[in-house]
């Protein structure tokens, strides 16, 4: 129960101020737009751009969702309070990232009216629709992790940005670098090629949930993250009490 009150306090503080609704404002425009653009009267939605939005949003928005969570508290001088409090660092973490999270299923479920809403316009594969919304929820559960782990290790918002996304840019650029291992220009072992090509974050929501494609390796790769990330942002919080 006490994970549950630390999550609706985070999800709360979203909401009780103007930052949660600019998150969900920004969601709708940009990918509202983009509907608009790609509906054709009668014809099948061309998703393909739409899917790439909804992934590049998630990681670029990530960091800014989550920079306050433990650097903010630290700024404030809150989180030394927070830590006195009956609770473990473990539920304490995992409570400020389903607050997080929370946010992130509000804006998942309200794009939800944009295919919906499709439907009077053009033809639509509904499966493959929810098949790329779910995908999101799992990048977003990856990368809020990782915003997570960040705001814990950062002494400030800015630094808690800053390193968030060199992770999480890191691990979607690395899909260029399983591209050109492919290619044959660079010399290395399978394995390692294996495991970088593995590694590519934007390869798990692209070639799968984009495809309207569920498949049981890339909710391991996320949920690894995912439990990775909060892992050691919990090992990391307790090293610095």
């Amino acid at each position: 129960m006490r994970v549950f009150t630390i999550a609706w306090r985070e999800f709360r503080q979203y909401f009780t101020g103007v930052g949660g609704y600019i998150f969900v404002l920004l969601y709708m425009v940009i990918l509202g737009l983009i509907f608009i653009s790609s509906v054709q009267p009668g014809q099948p939605l061309q998703t393909g751009v739409i899917n790439s939005a909804f992934l590049t949003l998630a990681l670029f928005t990530a960091p800014f969702m989550t920079m306050r969570t433990f650097a903010g508290e630290r700024q404030r001088g809150t989180l030394e309070l927070l830590q006195l409090t009956p609770v473990t660092h473990w539920q304490l973490v995992i409570g400020k990232w389903l607050g997080v999270f929370g946010l992130a299923l509000v804006i998942v479920l309200t794009a939800l009216w944009l295919p919906i809403s499709a439907l009077l316009f053009a033809n639509l594969d509904l499966g493959s629709i929810y098949a790329v919304f779910f995908g999101a929820l799992c990048v977003f559960a990856a990368t809020l992790a990782i915003g997570i782990f960040s705001s814990v290790v950062a002494k400030t918002v800015l630094a808690s940005v800053a390193i968030s996304s060199v992770i999480t840019l890191t691990l979607w650029v690395i899909g260029l670098a399983a591209a050109t291992l492919e290619l044959g220009l660079i010399g290395l072992p399978e394995s390692v090629t294996t495991v970088i090509r593995y590694s590519d974050l934007s390869s798990h929501f692209r070639d799968s949930f984009a495809q309207g494609v569920i498949d049981s390796s890339d909710l391991i790769y996320f949920a690894s993250l995912t439990i990775g990330f909060l892992s050691i942002a919990t090992a990391s919080l307790q090293r610095q009490r």
